[in-house]
């Protein structure tokens, strides 16, 4: 499998692992060894499950922290019958409250699934609280009958809320959210800007080690 089809086996092979940050770093650094490129989480075309993408893997959204794959098949199954989510606030509002709460929002952010909407991650998590606070409200006012034909009109202009123009984190902080929400780097490694000192001085990597304790 692994001679004849690369690509779907080491998708598999992560999928199987999406509990352990540390497997799916070693399979990724494999994929890398093979030629095969990991695209990165997003949520316009990431599944639960890492799956092929032509000749790379995408990154499945299963392996991010506090997302229940409930909820990612839910938004899988919106994006198919809808099209591309085109913004945060397209997505908060396509997205059936109950099935969304905000960690996972902050997490998606964190780890780039949102970089496709176009916008700094910085700008993202300045504001997507009270974006998901101001739908909610306006879906609460519309359920209880409190919202007339013009009070609807001003509503759904209110619930606009525009995102601000702010610069994007440095690379660093980018790089510790997407530790932080997947357990791995995947933009980068803090130890990329040094490799090529490390070469050709018989650094042994850390995962070598941990293999050779616990063959």
């Amino acid at each position: 499998l692994k001679c004849h089809y690369p690509h779907q086996y080491m998708a598999a092979l992560m999928t199987s692992v999406l509990d352990s940050a540390t497997k799916i770093s070693g399979y990724i650094s494999e994929c890398k060894d093979l030629g095969i490129a990991t695209l990165p989480p997003d949520i316009n075309h990431s599944e639960d499950t890492f799956t092929v993408e032509g000749d790379s893997i995408r990154f499945g959204l299963g392996a991010v922290k506090n997302v229940g794959r409930g909820l990612i098949r839910s938004m899988v199954a919106r994006r198919q019958e809808g099209g591309p989510f085109k913004s945060l606030e397209d997505f908060i509002q396509r997205m059936g409250e109950g099935e969304l709460n905000k960690r996972a929002v902050e997490n998606f952010i964190k780890c780039g699934a949102m970089d496709c909407f176009g916008h700094h991650r910085s700008e993202l998590l300045a504001v997507f609280e009270s974006m998901m606070d101001s739908i909610a409200s306006t879906r609460k006012k519309n359920l209880e009958g409190q919202i007339g034909l013009f009070g609807l009109l001003e509503d759904d202009a209110s619930a606009k809320i525009p995102i601000p123009k702010l610069p994007e984190l440095n690379r660093a902080d980018l790089m510790l959210m997407e530790k932080e929400t997947t357990g791995i780097y995947l933009s980068g490694h803090p130890l990329d800007d040094y490799r090529g000192f490390l070469r050709n001085t018989h650094v042994v990597p850390i995962g070598a080690l941990m293999e050779e304790e616990n063959p």
